[in-house]
């Protein structure tokens, strides 16, 4: 929160940019001035799709949202995945959570959020979240014993079917943001409480990823990950 000649405003960390951060600035007046005035407590209800919030595999809440494409993006591969999402005040919603649309059968990975103050007072969250379109298999990999008095080294199954969002990573990407590296095929979203390291691989439908990189920074509870096809 910061304020300046007597204007409260509360900035939010949106993204992540080479060599810096971008935030977003929002003040009492922005909010008057865009449609997301109309967004509120009563309009979820009535327009909302209910929605059921879990946490660490349990449910925590069951409310109402109002999710929408993002208005500014353009490549239709983007728009089926990422999200504006509508959200009351009051709910105890955090980054990592996992999203149940209970009217389109529909998982979401809540990614990062803006909220809106006036007078101190929470009056409305808009949200970025992602739409689950895949659901992985991680194996670890483990030293088991051959029986001869030695080891060997293999991939053992420890999660299976975990809702994830999965999208290519275009050429544009790879120049476009930080962190990429040229073999990555793929970039993936998922809740960090289950702990994905380096050495896991990742199976997609029949076909297994090795984990190239881990951005645990730029979503709260979510890792971004960035794979390319496991060789190993």
């Amino acid at each position: 929160m910061i304020c300046h000649r007597g204007i409260s405003a509360s900035v939010q960390i949106s993204d992540r940019v080479h060599r810096g951060f971008q935030a977003t600035v929002i003040n009492v007046e922005m909010v008057n001035d865009s449609p997301m005035r109309e967004r509120t407590d009563e309009a979820l209800f009535r327009l909302g799709s209910k929605i059921k919030v879990i946490r660490a595999g349990r449910e925590i809440l069951l409310t109402e949202a109002i999710l929408s494409p993002l208005q500014r993006i353009t490549s239709p591969r983007t728009l089926e995945s990422i999200r504006a999402g509508f959200f009351k005040a009051g709910d105890d919603i955090q980054g990592g959570d996992l999203l149940l649309d209970l009217k389109r059968n529909d998982y979401y990975i809540y990614l990062a959020e803006n909220q809106y103050e006036a007078e101190g007072e929470t009056t409305m969250v808009r949200a970025i979240v992602a739409k689950c379109n895949h659901s992985v298999d991680v194996f670890r990999r483990v030293s088991k014993p051959t029986g001869y008095g030695g080891v060997h080294e293999t991939f053992e199954k420890i999660y299976t079917d975990i809702p994830v969002t999965i999208e290519f990573i275009r050429a544009g990407m790879l120049f476009a943001e930080a962190g990429f590296f040229g073999k990555s095929t793929h970039r993936l979203f998922i809740q960090s409480r289950y702990g994905i390291t380096l050495l896991d691989r990742i199976r997609i439908k029949e076909d297994y990823f090795m984990v190239d990189a881990i951005d645990s920074v730029i979503f709260p509870n979510t890792y971004q990950l960035t794979l390319s096809r496991d060789i190993r």
